[in-house]
């Protein structure tokens, strides 16, 4: 007998839970606690930009908070739109989901190194009591550059995930492809992304 003709049935595996309950746990998790969670961080982040704002921006530190604070209600902002949007439960609008989901990857690296800025302030600070003083123009040049990198960082990504041509007649299938590509590893430097698309930047700019 050939073993070649020979066909194997592979055993059923019966689900874990059912299609009712994962609808329930996404309605849940989506909709109720993400959603809230990300209110509230909206909310208290706001509040944080109103107290650090009137303390004014005579200590580091306080110019550090409120970029923190700045970065954390983008965020939560983005989260939230993102959620409505991306959940099954929410609005079909993939490309302001791509645009959400840009604004939460760049934000979430601003907070990430303003965590970092403020932690390696406060072990300084520990370490050299009363010797360490940050100046603010210090602080200011940091953020300065945090921000031009971050802005960097929002049109390399934005580049990197446009599609090759821009067709009435694949539309669709492009919407798929920025929905599918913009939690994906995809990552292109600057140069290429600025070059690829020179061209067509080349014409707006003549038609302009």
């Amino acid at each position: 007998m050939d073993s070649s003709n020979s066909t194997s049935t592979w055993p059923e595996i019966a689900p874990f839970i059912s299609i009712a309950t994962l609808e329930t746990f996404l309605l849940v998790n989506d909709m109720i606690l993400s959603c809230s969670v990300s209110l509230i961080g909206v909310f208290t982040n706001l509040t944080n930009i109103i107290v650090f704002s009137k303390m004014g921006f005579s200590e580091s530190s306080n110019m550090s908070f409120l970029a923190l604070s700045v970065f954390d209600l983008i965020v939560s902002f983005s989260a939230f739109a993102s959620k409505v949007i991306y959940s099954r439960f929410g609005l079909e609008l993939t490309i302001m989901g791509s645009i959400f989901a840009f604004t939460m990857v760049v934000a979430t690296g601003g907070s990430a190194m303003m965590t970092a800025l403020i932690s390696t302030e406060r072990c300084l600070c520990v370490v050299f009591p009363l010797k360490y003083m940050p100046p603010t123009s210090s602080v200011g040049i940091l953020l300065s550059f945090m921000k031009s990198y971050l802005m960097l960082s929002a049109l390399n990504r934005y580049l990197a995930t446009q599609p090759e041509k821009f067709d009435e007649d694949i539309y669709e299938r492009q919407k798929s492809v920025l929905y599918d590509r913009d939690y994906c590893g995809v990552s292109r430097s600057l140069l290429p992304s600025l070059l690829r698309h020179w061209s067509s930047l080349r014409r707006v700019l003549q038609e302009v």
